[in-house]
């Protein structure tokens, strides 16, 4: 109990964002890797697990509690967008697979890096 108030005492001092773009990119990496394979629609649900396991361990190491409001609403967003591209590009074989798999990159990496400044400003 006593730890959770100094953590978050010092912490302000201690948020360090090189760590929480690593979690970023690993995660954004993960997702492209999970949309470029064709198992029509199934990869969305990976993909979406994969989205709201990135915000819980951006809440994780920034000591901020979870907050499924919001969170709940970037992963619809992003879960709509990504169903979206996916299902017009998963009819291209082996190129549109891999076009998918770059937005997600890119749509993991902005969401990312909003969230990281929603967080900084939270501190």
């Amino acid at each position: 109990m006593f730890e959770g108030k100094i953590i978050q005492m010092v912490g302000d001092r201690m948020f360090n964002e090189e760590e929480l773009l690593k979690i970023v990119k690993r995660h954004a990496l993960c997702g492209a890797i999970i949309i470029s394979l064709p198992f029509f629609e199934f990869e969305l649900i990976i993909y979406a697990i994969v989205l709201w396991h990135m915000y819980h361990s951006l809440n994780k190491y920034a000591h901020v509690s979870f907050g499924c409001g919001t969170l709940f609403l970037g992963v619809i967003v992003n879960f709509a967008v990504m169903g979206i591209v996916d299902l017009m590009l998963t009819m291209i074989p082996v190129l549109g697979w891999l076009i998918s798999g770059g937005i997600a990159y890119v749509q993991f990496y902005l969401s990312g890096r909003i969230y990281i400044s929603t967080l900084k400003s939270l501190k």
